[in-house]
């Protein structure tokens, strides 16, 4: 016997498009279009960035002591980097290295 979906499809209604249209303009605008998020295997493929997986690992599993933390978001077990944050912070961290 052939199993099927018990639910009925979701009927999109006017009102749910309005309002959803109207959230989505509001994120929008709210977010800066130079915003980008990466996960650490993204940025790590970076060709630009010369870091590895496992450097990058390192940063996040020490980011509360080393400054990285206002860099990341962290959603459940997924964590993003923000990329325009992560190259300031490099910077910072290049400029008065060991002598």
């Amino acid at each position: 016997m052939p199993k099927h979906n018990s639910r009925a499809p979701r009927q999109c209604t006017e009102d749910s498009m309005v309002c959803s249209s109207s959230l989505q303009s509001t994120v929008q605008s709210d977010v800066d279009d130079k915003v980008l998020y990466c996960t650490p295997r993204q940025l790590a493929e970076d060709r630009s960035l010369c870091f590895s997986l496992a450097m990058i690992r390192y940063y996040i599993l020490h980011s509360h002591s080393n400054g990285l933390e206002p860099c990341l978001r962290r959603l459940g077990r997924k964590i993003l980097i923000r990329k325009d944050l992560f190259l300031k912070w490099l910077e910072s961290h290049s400029r008065g290295g060991r002598k």
